[in-house]
């Protein structure tokens, strides 16, 4: 089966003094990376958000991706507004048959 992911996450990358190292962060998903520079720290999470996107997706739970995504991007408003743009999309399908789940943040909370 063909899968193919679209995110627009808000991604920090600072440096940590102690470790020596760039470490970005994905807040919506709550991963970590690191690497020696600030481009190799933001590939490191991008390959990292990809392959945790894949796994859960492979693994049938996705749907509890999504439901921690809606629980830490707050809708755009607000002191705790962020990017309000951010989405995770999921198109999975073999052939001419495809199924798409796109979880935008006015979509999420009800």
């Amino acid at each position: 089966m063909r899968l193919r992911i679209e995110a627009r996450l808000n991604v920090s990358v600072h440096w940590d003094s102690l470790a020596k190292v760039f470490v970005s962060y994905a807040h919506a998903l709550d991963l970590y990376s690191q690497a020696a520079t600030e481009a190799e720290a933001l590939r490191a999470i991008e390959s990292s958000i990809k392959l945790y996107l894949v796994t859960a997706t492979d693994l049938n739970k996705i749907d509890g991706v999504f439901q921690r995504f809606a629980e830490r991007v707050p809708l755009g408003i607000g002191p705790e507004a962020t990017d309000s743009r951010q989405f995770i999309t999921i198109l999975q399908g073999d052939g001419c048959q495809v199924t798409t789940t796109r979880i935008p943040l006015e979509a999420m909370r009800g």
